[in-house]
């Protein structure tokens, strides 16, 4: 009873994890970049009225604002406007009274333009175009949190029923729980991951990523207290190796889309590394067959999503954990396919070399002869499980695997329009 308890609260742990972080990872990725559109938008806008007013090329002036406005997707820190000798210059120029006379009289002369200035003026400097910036701040602070109740759950289940000596307790004991799991989240990330050490995990699983999670979570609190601008917390606390070039006091951070996206995977990585570990490590004598689900599924996904290099970093999180050789297969198969789809053969093959020194089940080896491209082996092994009733039933003609044949007459005769049709099975 103890163990289908706890097996329960990390289940739900890690589902709760995957659709916060799965809603908030669609959110950066679609809604920043819409806000980033509408800032081109905003300036490309200012452009047409300033053209008009100067009778001068749209695209000039569109480049000049640009310049001035600059797109911060790929910047890690705020540029420094005032450093610029062009800005300076301008500044000076536009404090000059004799320019400010010359507009003047302008606006008197020309009382439409100089009104449509003003009003352009106004639109700009009242919303400036920063709606992607803010939003994927917004993102990572949230990013963030997912991983905080993902490790207060784990910390919780630990308090709950590990050290409970396998008895579910009284309100009592729930409360002790409670109150153990608030102390162990105090401190800052470092120090918070830490202490699974301390309750039997090796960390060793998730140790190439935790010097990148403090430096994300530094510079979550640097925006969320002190407005992404940079103070002596974030440079004391944060890896000088996770830092971006030039930072120092004083200039402000930016998260950028790279950034972003970057930051997701490494929370990933470590939610999954680290609730994988506590999973078979505090209930290991029993039962893995959801623990083992939630990597297939994961990885399987993954992959779907043409998020490669990610399912690389996933399957190397994997080696550091015990897994059966049926499951192992399956993590190698989408290793290799990854590589496959990224151009990269070589390390394909280095893949496959581990897959060949085993025997292997019949998944693996219709995945080995599509992999080495020896289609009419494919073709029969894949024949050979339909006839046995087994081919629409654990491989979904959805797998990346297929992309090479599923044009194929034979192929498609395997799978059917029906088959095609219906949602992707999970494989064994």
């Amino acid at each position: 009873m103890f163990f289908t308890a706890l097996n329960l609260h990390l289940y739900r742990t890690w589902q709760i994890f995957n659709a916060n972080f799965g809603s908030l990872r669609l959110f950066g990725e679609q809604i920043a970049q819409v806000a980033d559109g509408l800032d081109r938008q905003s300036v490309s806008e200012m452009a047409e009225v300033l053209a008009d007013v100067f009778d001068d090329p749209q695209e000039e002036v569109e480049a000049e604002l640009l310049e001035f406005l600059p797109s911060l997707d790929e910047l890690e820190l705020y540029p420094n406007f005032a450093e610029r000798p062009d800005v300076r210059e301008a500044l000076q120029y536009f404090k000059d009274r004799r320019f400010k006379a010359r507009v003047l009289q302008w606006a008197l002369e020309n009382p439409r333009k100089g009104h449509k200035l003003a009003q352009a003026w106004a639109d700009c400097f009242s919303e400036p175009p920063a709606h992607g910036l803010l939003l994927r701040r917004s993102a990572l602070v949230s990013l963030v949190g997912t991983l905080e109740i993902l490790v207060e759950s784990l910390f919780l289940g630990y308090y709950c029923y590990v050290e409970a000596g396998n008895i579910v307790q009284g309100e009592a004991q729930g409360l002790k729980a409670y109150q153990q799991t608030e102390k162990a989240m105090g401190g800052g990330w470092r120090r918070r991951i830490e202490r699974f050490d301390e309750l039997g995990i090796n960390l060793a699983v998730i140790q190439d990523y935790l010097d990148e999670l403090v430096e994300i979570a530094q510079r979550r609190n640097t925006i969320v207290h002190n407005q992404g601008v940079i103070d002596a917390d974030y440079m004391n606390r944060s890896p000088a190796s996770y830092q971006p070039a030039g930072a120092k006091k004083g200039l402000m951070l930016v998260v950028s889309t790279r950034y972003l996206e970057r930051a997701f995977d490494v929370v990933l990585l470590i939610a999954f590394g680290l609730s994988q570990a506590c999973w078979r490590q505090w209930q290991r004598e029993k039962s893995q067959k959801q623990a083992d689900r939630v990597i297939e599924t994961l990885i399987y996904q993954t992959l779907r999503q043409g998020r490669y290099e990610l399912v690389q970093a996933l399957a190397l999180v994997t080696e550091r954990i015990d897994l059966s050789w049926r499951l192992r297969q399956l993590v190698l198969v989408n290793a290799a396919i990854a590589w496959r789809e990224r151009g990269d053969k070589a390390n394909m093959q280095l893949v496959l070399t581990r897959l060949k020194k085993r025997a292997c089940g019949w998944q693996t080896k219709i995945a080995l002869a599509i992999l080495r491209e020896n289609s009419l082996e494919a073709h029969r092994l894949m024949k050979q499980a339909a006839d046995k009733g087994k081919l629409h039933q654990y491989i979904s003609p959805y797998w990346p695997l297929f992309e090479p044949v599923k044009s194929e007459p034979w192929f498609k005769n395997l799978f059917d329009v029906s088959e095609h049709d219906k949602m992707p099975r999970r494989k064994k």
